[in-house]
């Protein structure tokens, strides 16, 4: 999708880009928009275009959260219960099956290295 001189792919970086003010070419994406990106770009280099490149990647705490939100939504009928357990959630407090948030993987190591690279 192009915004404002930007090509985003996946809906993080959709977010991202539209409140990129930049009128330079730039490729964003974000972890499911990573292969349509990269084909973007490579098209854009066998026609020997200059461009930027910038990953919006979530933090673990955030993806993790993003996650597990639905539940805590489903499971907790007060407002007050909600917050607490999504602050719970954001700070690794929060146990899923029996294991704490923090310690539950999010990416693939070699996924995430690709991604950074």
């Amino acid at each position: 999708m192009a915004t404002s001189g930007c090509a985003a792919y996946g809906a993080l970086a959709e977010r991202f880009a539209r409140s990129f003010a930049s009128s330079d070419p730039v490729v964003i994406f974000d972890h499911t928009g990573a292969a349509e990106a990269v084909r973007d770009c490579v098209f854009r280099r066998l026609r020997n275009e200059q461009f930027f490149v910038r990953a919006v990647l979530q933090r673990d705490y955030a993806a993790r959260v993003d996650t597990v939100s639905p539940s805590i939504v489903r499971s907790f009928q007060g407002t007050d219960d909600r917050r607490i357990a999504l602050e719970q959630a954001f700070a690794g407090a929060l146990q899923a099956n029996g294991r704490i948030l923090n310690t539950i993987p999010m990416y693939e190591p070699p996924a995430l290295r690709l991604m950074q690279g």
